[in-house]
This record gives C-alpha cells, sequence and structure tokens, in this order.
C-alpha cells in the first residue's frame, strides 16, 4: 500500500505542479511546519527549519508545486512520535496528499483533515491512532484511503461509501469496533480496486452485490465474523487477482464453480472455514493460479488432476481437510513448486515423483495421510526443501539416503512408517537440520558418527526402530539438543560419558536397548532432565543425584543396578551395592565406614557437634566435609571459627534444624568452596557474604532462602566473578521442584571465580547488576520471582557462557549487548514479562534460536544488520504480541515461514537485505496489504 500511495502521489503532484496559488501564504504553511516539529518527535525532520521564504519545500518528504504551495507531505516510516497538530488544511489548503504511515503516531483522527477538500491521497496505517472515525463525507476528491493497523473504536464510518472516487480503501486490523455488516449501497463505489476490511469485526453475510464492483482487484475479508454461502456472484469480478475469506470460520457450503470465470485470478484463501464439497476443477484451471489455499475445511473428494497441469501454481496448501484418492502424479511438472501441505487428509497411492523439478520445492508436507510405496529418489536431489514431514502413513522400502543429508532441511520428518534401511553418514550435511523424526520405523545398522557434524539439531528421536552399536561418543558436540530418544532399539556398548554435555538436554530416553557398563557419574550434570535408563543391562551404583524413590522407575529392569544402603527405596527394587561396586565411587568411601560402624560415628558425630572447642583448636584445619550424610541437631555455627578453612561441604544433611547464616561468616576469608545445599538454610542472604573474596565454589540449592538480593557496595564489586551451572533450561514448576535451588547474593559481586550456578527460586527484587561486569561471569542462571530490568552490566561479562534468566517476573527492554556476548552458548529469558529486544547494529553470528518463541510477551524485536544465517524458525508465528519485527541486514536463507502470518498484531516487518526466496508466495502468507506494502522489504537484496 505505501508503495501504491507513493506513485500516485507523484501522479498528483505533478498533474497539480501548474496550478496556480489559492491563497496559502508561505509563512502560514511554514508555521505549520513549525507546529508539527514541535508536536512530532524523530531525527527525520530534524531539517524542518527556516531558511527562507520557501525553504519548507526543501525539507524532507515535503513536495511543492512552482508556485511553493505544499501539495504532497510524506513522512512514512520515519519513526515519529506524538500527535498530528490540527487544522492541517488551514495551513494547506491545496495539499494533495498526506502520508503519515509507519510511525507511533498517537491521538485521535485529525478532523482538520476533512476540510482538505483537495484531498487524494491519505495514508494513516500503522500507527496507534485511537477513538472514533468521523464522518468522511466532504473527502469527496479521496481516491487512495489506508487507516489499517490503529487502535481506532466505535462504529465504522459507513460514510465512505459515499466516496465514489475511492480505489483504494484499506481498514484492516482495527479489531476494536463495534460489530457491524456490509452497507448493500457499497456497490456504489464502482471505481474500487482494492478492499481491505481483514479483522475489523466485520459480521453477517458475503453480500451478492459486490458481483457488481467489477473495478475490484483485491477483495480482503479475511479474519472476521463472517458466515453463510460465498456468493457466485463474485464469479463477475472478472479483473479479481486476490481473494482472501480465510479465517472466518462460519462461511459454509461448497466453493462456486463460478470462481473459475475469474482469469486474472492468481491468490485464492478460503482456510479456517466450515467450507464442503470438491474443490471446483473450474478453479484448478485458472490460467494464473499461484497459490490455493483451503487448508482447515471439510472439503471431500480429490485433488483435481487439473491442478497437475497448471504452468503456473507454487503454493497448494489443503491440510486437514477430508480428501481422498491419490495426489495427481504430474504436480509439478508444468510449474515450479514452492510450498505444497496436503497433510492430514486420506488421501492414498503413492507420492508425487516430480514435484521437485524446478529446483525451489521449500516445504512438502504429507503427514498423517495413507500414502502407500516407496519415497521417490527426487526427493533426495530437492536440495532446496527446508520441511520434509511425511510422518504417519505406510511407506516402505528403503529411505534415499540423499534425504538424511538435505543441505538446507530444518525438519526432516518420515516417522510412524515401515522404512527400512540405515541412517546414512550423509546426515553429516544436514547443517540446517533442527528436527529429525524418524520413530517407528524399521531402520537398522548403526548411528554414524556424523550426526554430531548436524550441530544445529535440537530434537532426535529414533526411538522404536532396529538401530544397533554404541551411541557415538561425539554426540555430546550438539549443544542444542533438547530431546534425544533411542528407546526400544538394539542398541549396546557403554552410555558415553560425553552425554553429560549436553547442557540443553530436557529429555533422555534410552530405555529397553543392550546398553551395559556403568551409569557415567557425571550424567547428573544434566538433572533436571528427564532420564530413563530401564530395561538394559547396566550395572554398578545408581548415582546418588539420579536416584530418587520417584525416579526408580527410570533404572528399572537392569538387574545389575544396586543401591546404597540410605536410599534404598521402600519397594526395596534394587539390591543393595557390595563393596566392590562401590570403590569406582570416592565419594562413597565415608558410606563404606558408616555401612561398618554406623552406630559408633553417628555418636562420634554427635559428639563431635557438642564439643566445637575440640575442633576449633585446630586451627589448620582445612577441609571438613560432611556431604549426604545424615547430621542432625542443630547446625554447627562454629565451624565459622575455622578461619583456615578452605573447603566446607555440608550438602544434603537435611535433617538440621531450620538456622540461618551468621553475619560473620565472611571471617572465613581462606575458603574457596562452601557448600550448604539442602541443610535447612533459611532466612535471607547475609550482605557480608560479598567480602568472601576467595570463594570459587559456591551452592546454597534446596534451601528456604527468601527476600531480595541486597545491592552491593562498591568496595565488594570485582571483574573476576563467574558463575557455572551444569544444566538449566527453563523450567517447568514441576522440574524446578526436582531441581537444585541454588540461591545466592548480590553482594556475590565480590565473590572470585564462582564455579557453581545462581538459582533463586524464592528470591525477590531486583536481579543484582553487581554480578555483571568486563570479565565477570562465566555462567549465570537465575530462576526466581526477580521483577524489574535486565541490568546493562551483563553486556560487559565476555567470558558468560550461559546466561538463564527464565522463570522470573522480569519486564521492560532486554539489553541489547546480552546478545553479542562472544562466549555466550545458550542465552535463556524464558517465561518473562520483557517486551522490547533490541540487538541491531552488532556482529551476532549464527542462527536465531527458536525458543525465542517462549518470551511470549515480546512486542518489538530488532536484530538488524548483524551477520545472523540459516532460516527463520517457525515458532516465531507464536509471539502473539509482535508488532515490530526487524530482521534486515542479515544472512538469513531459504524462505519464509507460512506461520508469520499468525503475528496478527505485526505492524512493522523488515526483513530485506536477506537472501530469501524471492519467489516464496507472500501474498498467500500474509494477507494482501501487508504483502502489498511490505514486498519490497522483504525481498530487497544489498546493493
Amino acid at each position: 500500500m505505501a508503495f501504491q500511495s507513493i506513485c500516485l502521489l507523484s501522479f498528483i503532484v505533478l498533474l497539480s505542479s501548474l496550478l496556480p496559488p489559492l491563497g496559502a501564504t508561505s509563512d502560514k504553511q511554514s508555521e505549520y511546519f513549525t507546529l508539527m516539529k514541535s508536536s512530532l518527535s524523530g531525527s527525520t525532520l530534524s531539517d524542518w527549519h527556516a531558511k527562507g521564504q520557501s525553504s519548507y519545500c526543501n525539507y524532507t518528504g515535503i513536495t511543492c508545486n512552482i508556485q511553493g504551495q505544499v501539495m504532497g507531505v510524506n513522512i512514512s516510516g520515519c519513526s515519529l512520535k506524538g500527535s498530528l497538530p490540527p487544522n492541517v488544511c488551514s495551513y494547506m489548503p491545496e495539499l494533495r496528499a498526506l502520508d503519515i504511515s509507519n510511525n507511533k503516531i498517537q491521538g485521535k483522527f485529525p478532523e482538520g483533515i476533512l476540510n482538505c477538500s483537495f484531498l487524494e491521497v491519505l495514508d494513516m496505517g500503522f500507527n496507534s491512532l485511537e477513538g472514533t472515525l468521523p464522518n468522511f463525507s466532504r473527502l469527496q476528491s479521496l481516491r487512495f484511503l489506508d487507516l489499517q493497523y490503529n487502535l481506532f473504536t466505535g462504529d465504522f464510518p459507513m460514510s465512505l461509501v459515499n466516496l465514489t472516487n475511492l480505489e483504494v480503501l484499506v481498514m484492516n486490523e482495527n479489531a476494536n469496533f463495534n460489530p457491524w455488516e456490509l452497507p448493500q449501497n457499497i456497490a456504489q463505489l464502482t471505481r474500487l480496486k482494492t478492499l481491505v476490511l481483514s479483522t475489523t469485526m466485520l459480521q453477517g453475510r458475503i453480500l451478492p452485490v459486490l458481483g457488481n464492483m467489477t473495478s475490484l482487484v483485491v477483495l480482503e475479508l479475511s479474519g472476521n465474523y463472517l458466515k453463510g454461502e460465498i456468493p457466485r456472484q463474485l464469479g463477475k469480478l472478472r479483473n479479481l487477482q486476490s481473494l482472501m475469506l480465510y479465517y472466518n470460520q462460519g462461511l459454509t457450503g461448497k466453493i462456486p464453480e463460478e470462481l473459475g470465470n475469474l482469469t486474472e485470478l492468481s491468490d485464492v484463501d478460503l482456510s479456517v472455514n466450515l467450507l464442503i464439497g470438491k474443490i471446483p476443477d473450474s478453479i484448478c484451471r485458472l490460467p494464473k493460479l499461484y497459490a490455493l489455499q483451503i487448508y482447515n475445511n471439510s472439503l471431500t473428494g480429490e485433488i483435481p488432476p487439473a491442478l497437475g497441469d497448471s504452468k503456473t501454481l507454487g503454493l497448494l496448501s489443503l491440510y486437514d481437510n477430508l480428501l481422498t484418492g491419490e495426489v495427481p502424479q504430474n504436480l509439478g511438472n508444468s510449474s515450479t513448486m514452492i510450498a505444497v501441505d496436503i497433510s492430514e487428509n486420506h488421501l492414498s497411492g503413492k507420492l508425487p515423483l516430480n514435484i521437485c523439478r524446478g529446483g525451489k520445492l521449500n516445504y512438502f508436507c504429507a503427514l498423517s495421510n495413507m500414502f502407500t510405496g516407496e519415497i521417490p529418489e527426487s526427493y533426495a536431489k530437492c536440495t532446496s526443501l527446508v520441511r520434509f514431514r511425511i510422518s504417519k502413513n505406510n511407506l516402505v522400502g528403503q529411505v534415499p539416503q540423499g534425504i538424511f543429508g538435505l543441505p538446507s532441511a530444518n525438519i526432516i520428518d518420515f516417522a510412524f512408517n515401515e522404512l527400512t534401511g540405515p541412517i546414512s553418514p550423509a546426515i553429516g550435511n544436514a547443517k540446517n537440520m533442527s528436527e529429525f523424526f524418524a520413530q517407528n520405523n524399521r531402520l537398522s545398522g548403526v548411528l554414524p558418527h556424523e550426526i554430531s557434524e548436524a550441530h544445529n539439531l535440537v530434537k532426535i528421536d529414533l526411538s522404536n526402530n532396529l538401530l544397533s552399536g554404541s551411541i557415538p561418543a561425539k554426540l555430546g558436540g550438539l549443544k542444542r539438543l533438547s530431546l534425544l530418544l533411542l528407546k526400544n532399539n538394539s542398541f549396546t556398548s557403554s552410555i558415553p560419558d560425553s552425554l553429560s554435555q549436553l547442557k540443553s538436554l530436557n529429555d533422555l530416553d534410552l530405555s529397553n536397548n543392550q546398553f551395559i557398563g556403568n551409569i557415567p557419574e557425571n550424567l547428573s550434570d544434566l538433572l533436571p532432565c528427564t532420564i530413563n535408563l530401564s530395561n538394559n543391562r547396566l550395572q554398578g551404583p545408581i548415582p546418588l543425584p539420579l536416584f530418587k524413590e520417584s525416579l526408580a522407575k527410570s533404572f528399572l529392569g537392569n538387574p545389575g543396578l544396586c543401591v546404597i544402603a540410605y536410599i534404598q527405596p521402600s519397594d526395596r527394587s534394587f539390591p543393595l551395592c557390595s563393596n566392590n561396586s562401590k570403590k569406582r565411587r570416592p565419594t562413597l568411601m565415608l558410606v563404606t565406614l558408616l555401612v561398618v560402624s554406623v552406630v559408633t560415628l553417628l555418636d562420634g558425630i554427635v559428639l563431635f557437634m557438642k564439643r566445637p572447642s575440640l575442633i576449633a583448636s585446630r586451627e589448620r584445619l582445612q577441609h571438613y566435609r560432611f556431604q549426604e550424610e545424615l547430621l542432625k541437631g542443630n547446625f554447627p555455627i562454629w565451624i565459622i571459627n575455622l578461619t583456615n578453612l578452605k573447603a566446607l561441604n555440608l550438602n544434603k544433611n537435611e535433617n538440621f534444624n531450620p538456622w540461618e547464616l551468621p553475619e560473620n561468616i565472611n571471617q572465613l576469608r581462606r575458603l574457596e568452596t562452601l557448600v550448604l545445599s539442602t541443610t535447612m538454610l533459611q532466612g535471607c542472604i547475609v550482605p557480608s557474604m560479598g567480602n568472601m573474596t576467595s570463594v570459587v565454589d559456591l551452592e546454597l540449592s534446596g534451601n528456604y532462602l527468601k527476600g531480595g538480593i541486597p545491592p552491593a557496595r562498591e568496595a565488594e564489586k570485582s571483574e573476576n566473578t563467574r558463575s557455572n551451572m551444569p544444566s538449566f533450561q527453563a523450567p517447568s514448576p514441576t522440574a524446578l521442584q526436582r531441581q537444585p535451588h541454588r540461591r545466592n547474593s548480590s553482594h556475590f559481586g565480590g565473590l572470585k571465580d564462582t564455579e557453581h550456578p545462581i538459582c533463586l527460586p524464592e528470591l525477590t527484587g531486583n536481579v543484582p547488576p553487581d554480578l555483571g561486569g568486563h570479565t565477570l561471569l562465566y555462567l549465570l542462571a537465575l530462576s526466581n520471582q526477580f521483577t524489574g530490568e535486565i541490568p546493562g552490566s551483563y553486556c560487559n561479562c565476555m567470558s558468560l557462557i550461559r546466561f538463564g534468566i527464565s522463570c522470573n517476573q522480569l519486564a521492560g527492554l532486554i539489553t541489547r549487548g546480552i546478545f553479542g556476548l562472544p562466549a555466550a552458548n545458550i542465552i535463556d529469558l524464558a517465561f518473562n514479562q520483557s517486551t522490547e529486544l533490541f540487538a541491531q547494529n552488532n556482529e551476532i553470528a549464527g542462527f536465531l534460536p527458536p525458543e525465542i518463541a517462549a518470551a511470549v510477551n515480546l512486542v518489538k524485536i530488532d536484530l538488524s544488520n548483524n551477520i545472523l544465517s540459516g532460516p527463520l524458525p517457525p515458532e516465531l508465528g507464536n509471539l502473539k504480541k509482535l508488532s515490530l519485527l526487524s530482521l534486515q541486514g542479515n544472512n538469513f536463507t531459504s524462505s519464509v515461514p507460512d506461520l508469520l502470518s499468525q503475528l496478527n498484531s505485526i505492524k512493522h516487518l523488515d526483513l530485506s537485505n536477506n537472501q530469501f526466496d524471492r519467489k516464496y508466495p507472500w501474498k498467500h502468507i500474509w494477507t494482501y496489504h501487508i504483502a502489498a506494502s511490505l514486498f519490497v522489504q522483504v525481498f530487497a537484496k544489498r546493493n
């Protein structure tokens, strides 16, 4: 629309440049620009200042005729804020065109515009104007009106039907209008070429008189509450190119055969309604048909063979219907297909053979049907494929080896078939693949080590196959992997230690295989990941952090596994470990001593605790460790007198009486390791801990700490603070209950090289800024009830590897430097209240992670002018509040995900200067008005 308005504006100005002045003085026009500049803020207006009598004609966005009269004002896309001064046409009575679109202008509709009797172009789209709209009847010269994406309320302005010179009327995405219906006299707009009324609370029926508006090129009524049948009279709109009636959910009946008379029609979207019957053959024969979308209806019958003969078809989306029969085997023979989704029907027969003949196919989805036969080899050669999903069919035979290595693929899914053969080493070529689903087939052979070269993998499910051999040790290098399911295969050998490096893992299932050996000690680093190792041939002790009675079923079916006496579950599912089985666990040597002489040792401990003087006198004691013991009674506060202590570990002694940290704990100045997790510690974190600058290893997890983190003093700040957490995702409340709750204080800005995580589920207040610094945090993970904004100091943490602050109540701007941290491999901001993410003009590289969609409150994202690459994650479409998405000036490739069409609040979209596929059918995925106004911004290339 912006492009159309600019062309129309230029034409109007050209025609009017010879008109004589009608009385408006230069001083009066200049005065209005002074008023406008004072009421609007933005750098674009910096040249709006007086330099002479007619200097305003040289202002940015101002066009005058040769007499010096202002004919056009175009300040579109200038990021202007504020409101327009009233009575614009009292100052500029000859104004022909006013374009203020794509700004942040607020306030009510300036009714002074109604006095602009010569106004032909009015574009105010993509702003924040509000209130009711006036009577437009006086603007009889108006040819172009665009008020899309504003906040108007009240009644829809029916006076618009009196503007008989209108050629373009765009009112979409004004969802606060009162419910209204199309008036019968709308047909008097005989010159109207573009009518866009989507998401305007339109209800009732589509009027047959619309068929008399034969000048229409674009008709969009989507996203409303229309009901009834599509009138066959629409078949008289011989100039119509785009028909968008999707997301009404109330349109019923059959698709009119008469639509086949619209020989100019290229874009049809009737999706998400209640349509029945067959797809008319006449529509499929349209000579210019490029996109046909009728998904999510109740259509029956076969896909018309005529679609296979189309020479123009590029997009076909028919998923979620009741279609039967075979897909035309010649589909794609005569045209270059870009996207095909025929999922969730009752289709049978073989997959179309030549659908990728044009070499541009990005999406092929045919899941949940009844297809039979083998996967054609042609799909393995379709290197343009981004998404290949054929799961839940009856396909047989070997998977073509090239399928595994599709270089552009983001998702490869052929699960729930009867497919055979090995997984090809070519899978290492799938550098862009994030999801690999091949479960419930008959795949055999080994899992090739080349899979570790597909370093963007997030999900792998190979369950219920015939795979054997060992798990490649290099699999631990898949740093983004969150799901690894290998259950019900025939894997052998031992579980590789490298799996503990999968810090992003949420779900690990290796059950029902033939794994042998001991469970790796460091597998507990994956907690709170769900782990299932049941029904294998594992032996030896179950690592203590992994074993809890509630998780015992995860280890059943391994006859060689054993447990330690004092963690034996009540149902006695596992035998007690023998001495031999404990030798490989040095940390259990003290437990062995307890089993031999538990009574004597406990008595000694009690005596030990009652006589602090005996220990306090040992001034040279440096290590004091009673980890995972059965100590009880009062916590031995006297330990703080051992000033030479370097390590204090009383982890998991949960039978202490509740106690609080003493204020003078900071006298342990040499302490390097302090582990007091699960010791019934309560109260607040004492500020004096900030002075314990020698601490390297700190854990206060699994306690009952509360309150805020006190602000640190300048003297306590350090540039060496680090924090390292083995595994931190955005856990569910259940997962948080399983995860040790680590807590810290903002006075820890003085702690040196802290290695353990800071995870504070009970703490409140602001996130402490003093943990940040030039080399401060190696790893930070906070999951609490923090409020406020993310401190900017964390942008200086050059060694930060993982930044996790999910599950808080943080709001406001996400500091732009957070996403430019050079060492960071995981940034987790999910489940907060932050609304803006600005990281433009940096050198951020890599892929845009799909986890960004977990920040559901984001309103604005600007990552422009970086070096991001790969495909856009479809999950962006879940950000329902997003109004600005600017990704221009990067290296994004492939096609723009169709799920972006669900961004119903979007007001500004800029994907220019990337490497997107120019031929992707935007006008069929977005509403027409968005496509028309943003097409150049989407596909513009770098000079």
